[in-house]
């Protein structure tokens, strides 16, 4: 079994509570308030830019140069790509800059994202990998599901989000970060594998802490 099967295997269960969470699947039936949604898209914007560092991270310790450069490209479509999906809701619900400068993270914010920064300074390029692959996978697997809800991604408001999430142009990112971390743990020994698991876990509950903290908002 390949390692990115086996971490996922271990998260099913979380996974399968994000995707069940009331604020996940108000996002899909079109009932969530906007005020949580707003409320989410500030949080999950500060949650990018630190994001976006433990990818740097990548850069810093990649092995070769085929995988700073992905590492790189990563970056740019984090402030890019996924940041349009963020922008795109900033602009419908008029969030204005000066919010988003003021704007400070929650704690279950701020721990999450201190955990995987402090993961990926302590371990080599396959904790960071690890370290970043709940958050993207999980959204993925979220939206593929959310897409399955009859005009889920026709909704007015919330489709764009749901279709952002189940793009191909995700989905591409998405393969890269586990397709990596097979690769990078092809001759891994099983307490290497272990801690990648522990790390793989621990942000997978982190990602229900935060779909929790934004519908308690």
């Amino acid at each position: 079994m390949q390692v990115s099967q086996y971490l996922y295997q271990n998260a099913q269960s979380i996974w399968g509570d994000c995707i069940s969470h009331p604020f996940v699947q108000g996002i899909g039936h079109g009932t969530l308030g906007r005020d949580k949604f707003r409320f989410y898209i500030i949080q999950d914007y500060l949650f990018l830019l630190e994001y976006a560092k433990v990818f740097a991270l990548g850069v810093i310790k990649a092995y070769d140069e085929t995988v700073m450069r992905e590492f790189s490209n990563a970056i740019q479509d984090i402030l890019n790509n996924e940041m349009s999906i963020h922008n795109h809701y900033i602009r419908e619900l008029q969030i204005t800059q000066k919010e988003l400068q003021n704007a400070r993270p929650t704690l279950a914010n701020q721990s999450y994202t201190s955990y995987m920064l402090a993961e990926g300074f302590k371990g080599s390029i396959k904790e960071v990998t690890a370290a970043v692959l709940a958050c993207g996978w999980s959204y993925l697997v979220i939206a593929q599901n959310l897409s399955q809800i009859p005009n889920a991604l026709e909704h007015a408001f919330y489709g764009h989000w749901i279709k952002g999430y189940s793009s191909k142009e995700f989905q591409a990112c998405v393969s890269w970060n586990i397709n990596l971390l097979d690769s990078l743990t092809l001759a891994s020994s099983k307490q290497e594998i272990e801690k990648l698991k522990e790390i793989f876990t621990i942000t997978s509950e982190y990602e229900y802490l935060f779909w929790d903290m934004a519908y308690q908002s």
